[in-house]
């Protein structure tokens, strides 16, 4: 069965019909979709550009200074709208651009922003800001520009995206308007007590991290969920929107985990995931469409599944794997490597390696961890797996250059 996200359109519907003055219209834009009528504009992908919506932007710090970029746009009902505008902010550097809003007939305004920085935006951050006009129904055209057909230091003046609103009380987010990520749970068996399923989000960017539980009845930004929310074997969830934790430009790494209790995890792991996408042009009978099924059991219990940016295309969807994908993929390189036979493991002085299997402070299915030990095996490091050796630096004087080969010999036997 599919759900369909438009069933949430007909209480509004019934609503606006109840309440004519409920009546909203709302339209998102990326900046770069503008017409640009020269190189003044220009759509970006950079590391100022990461935090971006889909990780681009507009970027108008450069080329023709009389350069302007235009995306006409056609209003159903006249009235007053809020036109907010998202771009990214550093301290140190304007990088100011103008919004005009026209009719065929007249220009009904204009607007600058980032003229003055704004004290509670953090640098290299995105920021919505925005205005109000009247508007008419019909087509209108917004129009970036250049103030006095300035170019600006490099790393400003990137635009990400505009909604238009006459909805006073919308907070402007882009996140609806992309690609969507989801994921369904359906509990295995072999638990005696109620079980949710605790979601530690590893980041590669700040915010570096996010808590998540799933319960029966969907995703909470919290430890754990409700206790009347506690799942039991066989049970499923609804879909649950990851979206806002799969960053756009870097995904993000899930550590997951069947817990009775934040404090309380559960002897092992089993479960069926099935991970699925919603398109970003959203139509009246779209339905989550299955990608990837994981039916996991894990002992001790906890997995780690890799999630790229979106699922839209096939190549992103190759990229959403689990942790014993990724150890039997390496494990099969290493295994057919043709490995030098000469020499002999280090005896004086011990070759060390540090490697965490596993998850964040999290460890995975015993079968895992052995085909990851056997892949680091081959390297002919010295020293057991059930061994941690903290502090195995010394120096002498207080010199880097002047390593204390002797204590370290000492340190590791």
């Amino acid at each position: 069965m599919k759900w369909n996200p438009w069933s949430a359109i007909v209480p509004l519907v019934a609503a606006v019909m109840l309440n004519p003055h409920a009546w909203a219209e709302t339209h998102f834009l990326e900046a770069e979709s503008f017409d640009a009528s020269s190189n003044g504009w220009t759509a970006r992908h950079n590391d100022q550009t990461r935090r971006a919506s889909r990780a681009r932007t507009l970027w108008g710090a450069d080329g023709a200074g009389d350069a302007v970029a235009t995306r006409t746009l056609r209003i159903e009902k006249a009235g007053r709208y809020r036109i907010c505008v998202r771009y990214m902010q550093v301290a140190a550097w304007r990088g100011s651009f103008e919004l005009s809003v026209a009719t065929d007939a007249r220009t009904l305004t204009t607007h600058i922003f980032d003229a003055e920085v704004l004290p509670d935006i953090p640098d290299w951050e995105y920021t919505w800001q925005e205005f109000e006009v009247d508007l008419p129904a019909g087509e209108v055209t917004l129009t970036l520009s250049k103030p006095d057909q300035q170019n600006c230091v490099g790393y400003v003046r990137h635009v990400d995206c505009l909604l238009v609103t006459s909805e006073s009380s919308l907070v402007p987010d882009h996140l609806p308007y992309g690609p969507q990520t989801l994921v369904r749970v359906t509990l295995g068996d072999g638990y005696d007590r109620p079980v949710y399923l605790h979601l530690f989000a590893d980041h590669y960017r700040s915010p570096w991290y996010a808590h998540y539980a799933i319960g029966k009845d969907g995703l909470h930004e919290a430890l754990a969920p409700p206790t009347d929310q506690m799942l039991i074997p066989g049970e499923p969830t609804p879909w649950c929107n990851l979206t806002p934790t799969i960053y756009q430009d870097s995904g993000a790494a899930l550590n997951l985990s069947i817990r009775h209790s934040y404090y309380e995890k559960a002897a092992h792991f089993r479960a069926t995931l099935e991970f699925g996408r919603l398109p970003s042009d959203l139509k009246p009978d779209a339905g989550v469409e299955i990608v990837k099924t994981f039916d996991i059991e894990a002992t001790p219990n906890g997995t780690v599944i890799i999630v790229p940016p979106n699922l839209e295309s096939p190549e992103n969807v190759a990229m959403l794997k689990r942790d014993v994908e990724f150890a039997e993929s390496v494990g099969a390189s290493s295994d057919e490597f043709d490995w030098p036979t000469y020499g002999r493991p280090p005896e004086r002085l011990p070759m060390l390696v540090s490697a965490s299997i596993g998850g964040y402070e999290l460890p995975v299915d015993a079968a895992v961890t052995s085909r990851e030990q056997r892949s680091l095996n081959r390297f002919g490091y010295n020293g057991a797996y059930d061994r941690l050796l903290h502090g195995l630096w010394f120096m002498q004087d207080n010199s880097y250059c002047r390593p204390d080969i002797e204590k370290m010999r000492e340190r590791a036997r």
